[in-house]
C-alpha cells in the first residue's frame, strides 16, 4: 500500500512539475533564439543537458569510448587519421558541436566556437600521452587501456569535450605479440548518443549507408482511413497513465542496494569483456520467439547471478536494469535521442527459461505502451530547467538510478567488413565510465561482421578481484538457450 502512494505521489510530482515550469521553458526557447542570433551560440538540446549537468571536468564524468580495432599488420599513419576525421567529419556543419565548448549562459547550456581549434590539439598518438602502455593484441589489456584513458585524462576546461587517440604497435609493441593498431574515440555523453555516434563512424568510414541496428520502440503509426488504426490510438492514450503507473510501481518496488564483493573503493572504475558469435543470441531468439533484448537481458542476468552465487551470497533481491531504447525519428545528427526502459532483473528466479519469459513480458508491455514517450517527455522536461536547478535535481539521484545500464547496437551489416581509408577494421566495441550518480554496472552489446562482444563498465568492489573472465557466462547463458526449451 505504501508503495503505491509513493508511486502515485511520483507521478502527481511529475505532472505538477510540467505544469508549474512551462513559464521556464517558454523562457528557454526565447533564450535560445535570442542567443542564437545575436551571439551565435547554440543552446544545448534538453536531454544533452542531462548528461552535462555535472562537472564534467572530473574523472567520473558521463564519458564514453569507442574502440575500433584494424586487423594485424596494418598500421594507420597519425597523419592519414587526422586528414580522414578532418575532411569527412570536422568540416561537415552539422558536426559543429565537436568545434565547440559548453559554456552557460543566464541559467542554460550553450555550444560556443572555439576559436582555437586545431586537428592537433584532438587527435594524436599514445606515446605521446602520459598513460600506460598495453600489448594491443590482447583483450583484456586493451580494457586496461581504454579504461585508463578515461579516467587518466580529465576533460580540459573551455575544450571540445571529444578526443582520438591512436595507440600504434610500432612503439608499444611487446616481444613475441602481432602488430595491431587500436583507435580509441572518446567523447562526453552530452555531444551525442552511441547512435548519433555510430552515425559519425559511419561517416568517418566513407559509409553514409551504414546499416545501424539499434532497438527502437514500436510506433504508432500516423492514423489514416484505417478505423482499427484509430481506434488502436485512442484505447493506448487512454490507458497511457494506467501503463506508466504500473512501469513506475513494478520498478519502485526494487530498493536494495547492489552488494560490494571487494574491497575496492567504489570509485574506482573497471572494465571487462567477452567476445562470442552473433548466432548464439539469434538462434535464442528464434528459439524461445522473443526480441533480441530480452535474450540479452537475460544473459547480462544470469552474469550477476553467476556472480552472486560463487561469491556465497544468497539471492533475496532482484535488481533493475535501464535498457536502452531508441526513439522513432532520430535526427542522426550529434543529439541524445534516446530513453532508458527500467525493467527488473529476476535474479531470484532460479529457471532460465522463466527468467527470459519473465524479462520478454516486460519489455512487451513496455515498447508496446506510452510509458517510453513518457519517460521521453520527462528528460526532456527536466533538461529544459536551468542548468543550476538541474545540477540539484540530478545531485539528488533522481535521473540515473537503475542498478545496471544495458545498451546494444550494430556496428554495420552482419558478415560485412569495413575500412578506414585502406585499413581494415577486425573489431569495435564501446566502453562508458561509471558516474558517482550512476547506475553500478553500465554493459554494451556492440556487434559487427557476425561477432558481438560484451563490455561490463562498473564501479569498484562490485565484482570479486580478477573478474576478467566473468563476462563469459552471458554467452554460457545463450549456449543453454539455445539447449532449453
Amino acid at each position: 500500500m505504501l508503495l503505491a502512494v509513493r508511486t502515485t505521489v511520483k507521478l502527481c510530482v511529475f505532472v505538477l512539475g510540467i505544469v508549474i515550469t512551462l513559464p521556464v521553458i517558454l523562457y528557454r526557447l526565447i533564450l535560445s533564439t535570442l542567443v542564437s542570433y545575436f551571439y551565435s551560440m547554440k543552446m544545448v538540446e534538453s536531454r544533452s543537458s542531462c548528461f552535462l549537468a555535472e562537472d564534467f571536468h572530473l574523472k567520473d564524468s558521463y564519458t564514453s569510448m569507442l574502440i575500433i580495432e584494424l586487423d594485424s599488420g596494418q598500421h594507420l599513419e597519425l597523419s592519414e587519421l587526422r586528414r580522414l576525421v578532418q575532411e569527412r567529419i570536422i568540416d561537415d556543419a552539422k558536426y559543429s558541436e565537436l568545434r565547440s565548448t559548453v559554456t552557460q549562459f543566464m541559467g542554460y547550456l550553450f555550444w560556443k566556437e572555439d576559436e582555437e581549434f586545431k586537428i592537433e590539439h584532438h587527435i594524436n598518438e599514445l606515446k605521446d600521452l602520459k598513460v600506460p602502455s598495453a600489448d594491443l593484441a590482447c583483450p583484456n589489456e586493451v580494457d586496461e587501456l581504454a579504461r585508463n584513458l578515461i579516467r587518466c585524462r580529465s576533460w580540459k576546461k573551455n575544450k571540445p569535450l571529444w578526443e582520438i587517440i591512436l595507440a600504434s604497435t610500432n612503439s608499444e609493441i611487446r616481444a613475441g605479440s602481432d602488430k595491431k593498431d587500436v583507435i580509441f574515440v572518446k567523447y562526453h555523453h552530452g555531444m551525442m548518443d552511441g547512435f548519433a555516434a555510430f552515425n559519425m563512424l559511419g561517416q568517418l568510414l566513407g559509409q553514409g549507408d551504414l546499416s545501424m541496428k539499434a532497438i527502437c520502440i514500436n510506433q504508432v503509426k500516423k492514423p489514416t482511413r484505417n478505423w482499427n488504426m484509430i481506434y488502436k490510438l485512442v484505447s493506448s492514450l487512454a490507458i497511457a497513465p494506467i501503463d506508466v503507473w504500473q512501469y513506475f510501481y513494478s520498478v519502485d518496488g526494487v530498493t536494495c542496494k547492489l552488494p560490494a564483493l571487494s574491497s575496492e573503493h567504489e570509485t574506482n572504475f573497471n572494465v571487462i569483456s567477452h567476445a562470442g558469435k552473433l548466432e548464439i543470441i539469434k538462434a535464442a531468439k528464434w528459439r524461445h520467439k522473443v526480441d533480441f533484448n530480452s535474450v540479452y537481458v537475460a544473459g547480462i542476468t544470469a552474469f550477476y547471478r553467476n556472480v552472486l552465487l560463487t561469491s556465497g551470497h544468497i539471492i533475496n533481491h532482484d535488481a533493475t536494469v535501464g535498457v536502452v531504447l531508441l526513439m522513432p525519428g532520430h535526427p542522426g545528427t550529434m543529439s541524445n535521442y534516446i530513453i532508458a526502459a527500467n525493467l527488473v532483473l529476476p535474479l531470484r528466479e532460479s529457471d532460465r527459461i522463466k527468467r527470459l519469459q519473465l524479462i520478454s513480458q516486460q519489455i512487451k508491455r513496455v515498447t508496446r505502451s506510452q510509458v517510453p514517450r513518457f519517460i521521453f517527455l520527462i528528460f526532456t522536461w527536466l533538461g529544459s530547467l536551468p542548468h543550476p536547478l538541474l545540477k540539484w535535481v540530478r545531485n539528488q539521484g533522481i535521473i540515473f538510478k537503475n542498478h545496471f545500464v544495458a545498451t546494444n547496437i550494430g556496428g554495420g551489416s552482419e558478415n560485412h567488413t569495413l575500412t578506414l581509408g585502406e585499413k581494415t577494421i577486425s573489431g569495435l566495441r564501446s566502453v562508458m565510465n561509471t558516474t558517482k550518480d550512476g547506475p553500478g554496472f553500465k554493459i554494451g552489446l556492440l556487434t559487427y561482421n557476425g561477432d558481438v562482444r560484451v563490455t561490463a563498465c562498473f564501479k569498484g568492489g562490485l565484482l570479486p578481484e580478477r573478474p576478467q573472465n566473468m563476462m563469459a557466462e552471458c554467452f554460457h547463458e545463450w549456449e543453454a538457450l539455445n539447449r532449453e526449451y
